[in-house]
């Protein structure tokens, strides 16, 4: 992503991960297969979302096809719905950070898929004196 017009940095990779209520039977595993998700309920965000892409991805890959209980626009509706036992779901990791009552589980059997976070900028950009200092802080940032 680096060339003659932009620069670029990576500030974050972030790891898929499955979700699921405390009180969800899955809730005993650390990891669990994707395959053997085929009979569960999930909640996933609409078409056009990243985690969406990445839930037909795993189901493409494992040739499941679990059922979609609900489709959202909205992550913290996804995230209340697994909380109240309704679904499960796919979400990086740090979608369900600091919320009580999700569990977190690893996924094996399907090749692993990240997400990206960089910052990108023209290189005839002219900064102004609050942008150059953000643009300082987030150049110290160490991955």
């Amino acid at each position: 992503m680096n060339n003659n017009h932009y620069q670029s940095k990576l500030l974050r990779t972030n790891s898929v991960k499955l979700i699921v209520s405390k009180q969800h039977p899955l809730a005993r595993f650390d990891s669990i297969d994707f395959s053997n998700l085929k009979d569960q309920k999930f909640i996933t965000m609409n078409h056009g979302f990243i985690h969406r892409v990445l839930f037909d991805r795993y189901c493409q890959v494992a040739q499941i096809h679990p059922p979609v209980a609900y489709e959202t626009d909205n992550i913290s509706i996804l995230l209340e719905l697994v909380k109240e036992n309704l679904g499960i779901a796919l979400v990086t990791e740090l979608a369900p950070k600091g919320e009580n009552g999700i569990k977190t589980i690893n996924i094996t059997g399907v090749p692993t898929l990240n997400t990206y976070t960089f910052i990108q900028l023209r290189n005839d950009v002219h900064l102004t004196t609050i942008q150059q200092k953000i643009l300082n802080i987030i150049n110290r940032i160490k991955i």
